[in-house]
């Protein structure tokens, strides 16, 4: 089980598996995360528009979502709204070393 970031002094969001999903008939990547006992579904897809930095709560659920180096991001979890934009920043932060 990768925790990540790996730098992290104090592991709270750890990978816990990954699936092909699809969303409007194209292929997605879906990674898994785990914190506590609340799951983080990060969806990630190539991109050519960028629809700027967004965030939604629906039926109890947290959805961030941001472009970045041509992929979008879509965060959904029924961590409050705080801990999501951590995992983001930290999803952001490892991607921006990204190839």
């Amino acid at each position: 089980m990768r925790s990540f970031p790996n730098s992290c002094a104090e592991p709270d969001f750890s990978l816990v598996g990954g699936r092909l999903d699809y969303l409007e008939d194209k292929p997605v990547a879906a990674l898994v995360y785990q914190r506590r006992k609340h799951f983080i579904n990060l969806f990630i897809w190539p991109s050519d528009s960028d629809p700027g930095r967004k965030t939604v709560m629906r039926q109890g659920y947290n959805l961030l979502c941001w472009t970045q180096a041509g992929m979008t991001y879509w965060a959904v979890s029924d961590l409050n709204s705080s801990e999501l934009q951590e995992f983001v920043q930290l999803v952001h932060k490892q991607t921006m070393g990204a190839p």
